[in-house]
């Protein structure tokens, strides 16, 4: 009877500590971890992120250059002297329509590089870029058709144009070489001539086959800006003035931002469908029209312009601020694109802090719930990166496309030039 109590007793012990290590590794009090799991390790943003804070000089700066790294590892090929971008079609490596790829998707990457190259001034920046113009003057100069055609398959429609256009404006700024400025100015006469019409009071029909005008036309307003600058040429000011001039009487809206489109019949769209995965105006597009408002005050002295700044400024916010982060409303692909022009030409005006806050609140979003835990960046800034819960990655729109993490990290970036203080941005 006694060995049967004995081993009663012998049992209840052991089951008392397999439940007290039981109730151990479900509560640590000093970690607040589950013991006994593999804690899964943090990503380099997260180690990153560990170490600095936004009050910390630099912060974005910093962040910047991790999301860049990210790009780049994902997107180049080669090293950062003699490789280039890895040739994409809709965002991805495979199905290429032409070998050489989709310029204009590789654009919203390398805005990215260029862009910290003018903020930082390292010259493994500026080595990217250069490797890249190399790239493009070996694959097309034998071929200037294909990349000056307005209306063919590198350049479908007059945003693909812009693109291409300002991508070729960048390699110009960083090599001097006025080969990319020809290229240039050939493929926007070449869309201007295909494409403006006195329909709508002016404006270029925005592709081939339809009946619309779009507030993407200001990438070509900014691009004839920057080539004016380049060649003093004041036709290329002209129309540059003319556009924008435009775009604000036919797409101006009473809140102060723009339709993004509008037919014989009007703004496409209910004024107040804005929202994430699609929307009647066009959040970069309002950047630009900031960005070129600010810049015409800037030349003219004129304070119309700046009204007009200010004006749009209050219809961001009325209508972009999303729980403290902007929306990304209805490209996730180009929405990012003209941050750089507006962090600096607009929010370096005084009366923008709350903009500014806005801006440097998303850039903060993005690294801390918008990015995969290999380094893409998706498009529902607010977060998730991926799957169901990511409105822009249900359809379609996924991290992994040059253009979708491209565009999103062009916001962090902005905020990097915003935080350094940077007025004279050209691309």
């Amino acid at each position: 009877m006694k060995r049967i109590i004995a081993i009663i007793l012998m049992a209840a012990l052991l089951l008392g500590t397999v439940t007290g290590c039981a109730e151990s590794e479900k509560n640590n009090p000093e970690t607040g971890e589950t013991m006994g799991e593999t804690p899964m390790p943090k990503t380099k943003m997260e180690q990153l992120l560990s170490t600095i804070s936004p009050e910390d000089k630099d912060y974005y700066q910093s962040i910047a250059k991790l999301c860049v790294s990210d790009l780049l590892d994902h997107f180049w090929t080669g090293d950062e002297k003699t490789g280039y971008m890895t040739p994409v079609w809709q965002g991805f490596p495979t199905d290429l329509a032409d070998e050489r790829g989709a310029i204009w998707e590789a654009a919203e990457v390398m805005f990215n590089v260029y862009d910290l190259w003018v903020l930082t001034g390292d010259e493994i920046y500026k080595d990217y870029m250069i490797a890249e113009a190399n790239y493009y003057k070996k694959n097309y100069e034998n071929d200037l058709e294909a990349i000056e055609t307005a209306g063919a398959l590198l350049n479908t429609a007059s945003d693909d144009c812009a693109w291409t256009a300002m991508f070729l404006l960048n390699f110009y700024t960083v090599t001097g070489d006025m080969w990319f400025v020809e290229r240039a100015i050939n493929l926007l006469d070449d869309a201007y001539d295909r494409w403006y019409s006195e329909d709508l009071g002016g404006g270029l029909w925005y592709k081939d086959g339809v009946d619309y005008k779009s507030l993407y036309e200001a990438g070509i307003a900014l691009d004839w800006l920057r080539i004016w600058e380049i060649t003093g040429e004041q036709r290329f000011y002209d129309l540059a003035f003319a556009s924008y001039s435009w775009m604000h009487e036919c797409l101006g809206r009473d809140d102060g931002i723009y339709a993004c489109e509008a037919t014989a019949a009007g703004h496409r769209g209910d004024a107040g469908s804005i929202h994430e995965g699609g929307s009647s105006s066009f959040l970069g597009g309002n950047m630009a029209m900031a960005a070129l408002s600010a810049k015409f005050y800037q030349i003219t002295g004129e304070q119309v312009y700046l009204d007009r700044v200010y004006a749009t400024n209050a219809g961001l916010l009325e209508h972009y601020n999303n729980n403290g982060v902007l929306l990304n409303d209805r490209d996730a692909w180009t929405n990012g694109t003209f941050t750089a022009y507006y962090a600096t030409w607009v929010l370096s005006l005084p009366d923008t802090e709350e903009m500014q806050k806005l801006l440097k609140d998303t850039a903060v979003s993005i690294v801390t719930n918008d990015r995969t835990a290999d380094g893409y960046y998706g498009g529902s800034w607010q977060g998730p990166a991926s799957g169901p819960g990511s409105i822009w990655a249900s359809g379609g729109s996924v991290a992994q496309q040059t253009m979708t993490s491209g565009s999103t990290v062009a916001i962090v970036v902005g905020a990097a030039l915003l935080e350094a203080g940077i007025k004279d941005y050209v691309r």
